[in-house]
């Protein structure tokens, strides 16, 4: 599953054959990080976020993508990658996310629409009072400035195809493929 279910990028089969020959299974537990969509219908969309709201929990990771914007698409593209954008579920219906006029907490409700594809993905290193404490860091960051420089620098080095510094790369797919992570819904 690890390589047909996800989207295949030099990262993604890096990090599965650096585990592979380090014997560290485990990374294939759960073999999908960065799944492929497939299309669905205005109906199964309303079912997959009847169960988004069932299961997510506080501290779970959101990562998105606007299905109907060309910055968003480009952004998954050159990020080798599904996901666009990422922000945590910081609990009743609320998403802290970085967007373009900074560090806002939201309603989830922003992306239910059709055109917008989400992945729920949890931390599986961390217990609950940790997740309270990321959480709460997260929620600090309201109302900082967004962070231009980071994104422009990131986009550089994906464009030259280089690797950028450990400190900066943080693009929302170089996320996703963390062995710190599991999918655990998709809408």
């Amino acid at each position: 599953m690890f390589f047909t279910e996800n989207v295949l990028s030099i990262e993604l089969f890096e990090a599965g054959m650096i585990a592979l020959t380090k014997g560290l299974f485990s990374y294939f537990d759960n073999p999908i990080r960065i799944p492929k969509l497939e299309d669905i219908t205005g109906e199964g969309f309303e079912e997959r976020w009847k169960a988004l709201l069932s299961i997510v929990q506080v501290g779970d990771i959101i990562f998105t993508i606007d299905t109907q914007n060309i910055i968003s698409k480009l952004i998954a593209r050159f990020d080798h990658g599904t996901w666009s954008h990422v922000g945590a579920y910081s609990g009743g219906g609320k998403i802290t996310e970085a967007v373009p006029i900074g560090v806002v907490e939201r309603s989830i409700e922003a992306y239910h629409n059709p055109r917008y594809r989400l992945g729920v993905y949890r931390r599986t290193d961390l217990d609950q009072a940790k997740q309270l404490k990321f959480i709460s860091a997260m929620q600090s960051r309201i109302g900082a400035r967004y962070d231009f420089r980071g994104v422009i620098r990131l986009a550089i080095y994906k464009l030259l195809g280089s690797r950028p510094p450990e400190e900066s790369s943080h693009g929302p797919n170089n996320l996703a493929r963390s062995e710190r992570l599991t999918l655990v819904h998709l809408v």
